[in-house]
Parts: C-alpha cells; structure tokens; sequence
C-alpha cells in the first residue's frame, strides 16, 4: 500500500517538519490499524488519532510508534534515534501536563496506551507492563484520578487483551 503525500495542515498552528508528518501518517494508515486488531476498539483509529490533532504528547508519541514500526519493516537494524528522541519528548510533554489540566488523566491512559506500542516494538515487556498499570491504575481508581491503595490489574477488561 502507498502512502500519499501527507498535509501538516490538519495539525492547524502545530509545526511538523516533513519527516514527523511521515510517521505520523505511516501510524495512522499501518500502525493504527494494525493495533485495533489486537485490541478490536476504535481506541487507535479514532481516540488516540483525534487527540494527536491537540495532544503534543499524544501525536509525538504516535510519530516514535510509526517511525519503529516503519524502520521493523522497511529498514529493519536501521538506527532509531529520531524515534527514541521522539518518544523521550512525548513523555516529557506528557509529564508536563500531568495535574495540570482536567484531562489530564483521559491524556495520561491514551499516552499510556501508545507507550506501550512503543516498549512493545522495542521489545520490552517490562516497560510496556509498566505504562500498562499505569493507566490501568487510571482507569480503576474513583474518579480518574491516581489510586492510594493499588490497581487491580485484572479488574479491567483491557488487560485480558495484551500479551502479559
């Protein structure tokens, strides 16, 4: 399948150079896709895509996931450091709005969940574990706010469809 030409135009008074809006559209068609299988929810293909549009964190994380992937199966040993940079940004940018903004915590899990990819591309299940429980933590707690006594990790039915 190829690509068109990507528009940042979409992304209105975000600046994009020309290799994020690549990756960003290499997520959006591939990447997105490819992750609703595993998921069977319009989480990717429309949550986290429509809050990539508002969220620094969201898209620059979006752009890290598409830039591995893409390097996987296109330039497979090909060096990722404009996607760890990327990714090292989007968790900057994400712990930088934490608290301070009533989305914080629908940003945070939808962060979370793009994490994941990322740590899973990479091969790490440790790291994507831990973004895992993060936002599981989020999404049991009262309120959508950070739990004091703990996530039930297997209370949330999300848990049931990733590989730990």
């Amino acid at each position: 399948m190829a690509l068109q030409a990507p528009s940042s135009q979409i992304w209105g008074a975000t600046s994009l150079d020309p290799t994020d809006v690549w990756n960003f559209e290499y997520f959006r068609v591939v990447c997105a896709k490819e992750l609703s299988l595993f998921l069977g929810t319009d989480l990717w293909e429309k949550l986290i895509i429509q809050a990539a549009s508002t969220e620094r964190c969201i898209l620059d994380g979006a752009v890290a996931a598409g830039a591995l992937s893409k390097n996987m199966y296109l330039a497979p040993g090909y060096p990722n450091g404009y996607s760890l940079d990327k990714y090292n940004m989007a968790l900057r940018v994400l712990g930088e709005r934490l608290g301070s903004t009533p989305r914080g915590p629908e940003v945070t899990v939808l962060g979370s969940m793009i994490f994941v990819s990322v740590e899973l591309l990479q091969g790490s299940t440790g790291g994507a574990e831990l973004h895992l429980r993060g936002a599981l933590a989020i999404l049991n707690s009262p309120g959508k706010g950070p739990s004091s006594q703990g996530p039930d990790e297997k209370r949330h039915p999300l848990c049931t469809s990733l590989p730990f």
